[in-house]
């Protein structure tokens, strides 16, 4: 009676007794789980990941509606009213440009279809020439252009968009998406860019012209003729999602859609997604990702190497396997680089470290290094052993030769012997600390003058 009365006492952890239920029903779903499910789950959910087709409703949920009523007006001036405009699109990589123009288009081809739609790519259409022929080909009129010879690309230009009006019939506009809109700007005389932005004001060619670009400097590269009929109108992308709207974008992710042709095991893989996405250790991980970086993008390719791990033995996306991926990718090369150095070297970089801050950043040379590195060995290491100078110099040019150390160079120590050049340690403190934590058969001492300050 004793020993219930204590179990009684003391009240459950509700967050442990809820881990404890998902675990439990995670085990159930695995004993049930048809092989056929599960292949199809991951096919559909590789398919979502691996091709961004994550609908735009997600992305546009998080701050860019402001931005995307801006970009229908721009669409509907031209379709509906026949009035041109030009504006650009800009914001980092993974903020969610082109998602916002595909919303954009979907909502117009929704109330008008008067219009058409050229997409071009500053990667793939890298002069005029090429360029006209991809409008050419998207506006399908190939066979109207044969092999007539303009003059001028403007006087081809011109000739394309007066090619589909026809008689008295409403002429129909055209909408012009310039992708990776920095790279039109280095084509030779900006022509593309002047006779587009020069078309859009002429009132009997409705036309938009929308540049697509994550560089922030871009109106500086145009020409100043380029800038006169250029509208000055920019819309910016930049994120403003809170870390609870990444959470919400992950499981959104991860769901499958309600026609998933098992009931059965779609609510239970959406039921341990939403398990997941309150898991402590998950939600640690990936908010470092998030401090990081935003770019959904990331997030995408994070969780399709999470799904590719899913199997029948393990045919969920577990904790585990999430806190892999995301630590995989916090991993810089410079820490890998360091987990396979050698005691010899991992010492030098540790005399490097307190010579620098003892110096304040001040440049060092070799024989100031040695001269740590010994001092450490012969006063307060007894299990360190002692390398021959040269031996060490030998282990300090590997360092250079990986870029963990790097010369200060100058005239004045050209001729100087390499022992006495000014060198600077690329390696800051958490990295070091970091990889003292993790690397196993390191020396106590060792460990113990690289947590010492000012040794």
């Amino acid at each position: 009676m004793k020993r219930s009365s204590r179990r009684k006492s003391k009240a459950p952890d509700t967050k442990c007794f809820k881990e404890e239920t998902s675990k439990q029903e995670a085990v159930v779903d695995q004993d049930e789980v048809d092989p056929s499910d599960l292949k199809l789950a991951r096919v559909l959910l590789k398919r979502r990941l691996f091709g961004m087709d994550v609908p735009s409703k997600f992305w546009l949920s998080f701050g860019l509606e402001n931005q995307k009523r801006q970009l229908i007006d721009v669409f509907e001036q031209c379709v509906k009213f026949g009035e041109s405009n030009s504006a650009l699109v800009i914001g980092p990589r993974g903020s969610g440009k082109t998602k916002l123009i595909e919303a954009a288009l979907h909502d117009l081809e929704e109330s008008s279809e008067n219009y058409f739609v050229v997409f071009l790519n500053g990667l793939l259409q890298t002069d005029d020439r090429t360029s006209l022929q991809e409008i050419a080909r998207q506006l399908k009129l190939e066979n109207v252009i044969g092999d007539q010879v303009f003059g001028s690309f403007a006087e081809n230009l011109a000739f394309i968009l007066d090619s589909f009006r026809s008689g008295s019939e409403e002429t129909r506009s055209v909408i012009m998406i310039l992708d990776e809109f920095d790279l039109f700007a280095q084509h030779k005389n900006q022509s593309l860019i002047y006779n587009l932005l020069d078309v859009s004001r002429n009132k009997e060619t409705p036309i938009a012209v929308v540049g697509v670009t994550c560089r922030l400097d871009v109106i500086e590269l145009l020409e100043k003729r380029v800038k006169s009929r250029y509208s000055h109108r920019s819309i910016l992308t930049f994120s403003q999602i809170d870390f609870e709207d990444y959470i919400t974008m992950l499981r959104s992710m991860l769901m499958l859609p309600a026609d998933f042709q098992s009931r059965k095991f779609r609510d239970s893989w959406n039921k341990y997604m939403a398990v997941l996405a309150t898991d402590r250790a998950s939600r640690e991980v990936i908010r470092k990702h998030f401090n990081k970086s935003k770019d959904i993008r990331s997030l995408s390719m994070c969780l399709a190497q999470a799904v590719c791990k899913v199997s029948t033995q393990s045919p969920f996306v577990t904790s585990e396997i999430l806190v892999n991926v995301f630590k995989g990718q916090e991993n810089d090369s410079k820490q890998l680089i360091l987990n396979g150095l050698s005691v010899l070297e991992l010492c030098l970089i540790v005399a490097m470290k307190h010579i620098r801050d003892r110096r304040s950043g001040e440049a060092f040379n070799f024989d100031m290094i040695y001269k740590e590195y010994e001092s450490f060995v012969l006063k307060r290491s007894t299990t360190t052993q002692k390398f021959d100078k040269r031996v060490a110099m030998k282990a300090f040019e590997h360092l250079l030769a990986v870029e963990l150390v790097k010369p200060v160079h100058s005239v004045s120590q050209s001729s100087l012997p390499k022992e006495f050049q000014h060198m600077m340690l690329l390696v800051d403190d958490s990295q070091i600390n970091e990889v003292f934590s993790s690397y196993q058969g390191c020396p106590t001492d060792l460990k113990h003058w690289a947590s010492t300050e000012f040794a």
